[in-house]
């Protein structure tokens, strides 16, 4: 069945989850809860940010789309100045995406072959516009952390500050919910306490986990 397919011919198969959902979902809280497991985790957003460090060719492309408003004094991409940018100008998204997409999956691949060379079995990636990147084809499974709209924007009024029209519009500049979960092996909601979500995911890594005994 399903973990035979990972393990019957290679003990040492790298197995590679793939975490997603839209913004104030809990995919971040899922990582962490893995995390604790002994599992590393790559979040693509990181990757992202450490592209467009001051200076970098990255950087400078990136202010030939949306303009220098998304630069701090100190001259660094302010991500909140660079998401309101965003918002005003949905139309400029796919040209972020296109500059940074690929470059973000480069950096992805490299520290998995890293991690897979220091003999890791299972690693967790956290990527939030995963099936939009069409990345699919990276991982093995793949995880959808849901949640209702209105619990997602109370989440992040409370967590991140962020205004409540704001955080509507990033959520549907992301894609309906369908988006997320139609393609994903597992879906998992989240509308509870924190909790409530670690015993969920408890248990589906329990049920789901290939290398049994390895990260219990």
């Amino acid at each position: 069945g399903y973990y035979l397919k990972y393990l019957a011919d290679n003990e040492d198969y790298l197995f590679i989850l793939g975490l997603t959902g839209s913004i104030g979902s809990g995919k971040t809280e899922a990582a962490n809860i893995l995390a604790a497991k002994g599992i590393p985790i790559i979040d693509a957003d990181q990757k992202g940010h450490e592209l467009y460090g001051p200076g970098t060719d990255v950087q400078m492309s990136l202010v030939k789309i949306m303009g220098d408003s998304i630069l701090s004094e100190h001259g660094n991409v302010n991500r909140s100045a660079l998401g309101k940018s965003i918002i005003e100008k949905p139309h400029l998204l796919e040209q972020v995406n296109n500059l940074l997409h690929p470059l973000i999956r480069n950096r992805i691949e490299e520290e998995i072959n890293t991690l897979k060379n220091s003999g890791e079995l299972t690693i967790a990636v956290q990527v939030p516009l995963l099936f939009q990147a069409k990345w699919e084809d990276l991982f093995d499974e793949i995880w959808a952390i849901e949640t209702a709209e209105n619990i997602a924007i109370a989440r992040l009024v409370s967590n991140r500050g962020i205004d409540s029209k704001f955080a509507k519009n990033w959520i549907s500049l992301q894609g309906d919910s369908k988006t997320f979960t139609e393609k994903a092996d597992v879906v998992i909601r989240n509308e509870g306490t924190l909790s409530e979500f670690k015993l969920i995911v408890d248990k589906t890594w329990t049920e789901r986990n290939p290398y049994r005994g390895k990260h219990d």
